[in-house]
C-alpha cells in the first residue's frame, strides 16, 4: 500500500518508453491518447483529487498450484484470473480501513 499526491508524476517518461517498446502487448487501451494524458496528470480524471491510494496484490505462483482433478478438461489460466483474488485480498486485508 502507498499514498502519493495527485500531481503529475516525475516518471512519465518511463511509462512512455514502456509503451514504445510494445510492453502493453494486447492491452491497447494503455496506449490511447486519453490514457497517456491521464498518466501525465491524474488530476484530469478527478480535478478535486489531492491524494492517490495505491494497493497491490501478489498473484499466486502458478508453479505451485494444484489442478482440480474433478474439474474435467483443463487449460492454462493466467494467475490474475484465478477467481476473486483481488476481491478476497481486499476484504481480508483492507476491510478494517
Amino acid at each position: 500500500m502507498g499514498i502519493t499526491t495527485a500531481e503529475p508524476p516525475p516518471h512519465v517518461s518511463a511509462y512512455e518508453n514502456w509503451l514504445k517498446q510494445g510492453r502493453q502487448a494486447s492491452m491497447e487501451y494503455l496506449a490511447t491518447e486519453r490514457a497517456r494524458t491521464c498518466r501525465r496528470d491524474p488530476r484530469l480524471i478527478l480535478p478535486e483529487c489531492r491524494s492517490i491510494l495505491i494497493l497491490a496484490a501478489r498473484y499466486p505462483d502458478p508453479k505451485i498450484a494444484k489442478p482440480d482433478e474433478k474439474a474435467g478438461p483443463t487449460g492454462r489460466v493466467a494467475a490474475y484470473a484465478w477467481g476473486g483474488i483481488i476481491i478476497s485480498f481486499f476484504h481480508r486485508d483492507y476491510r478494517r480501513w
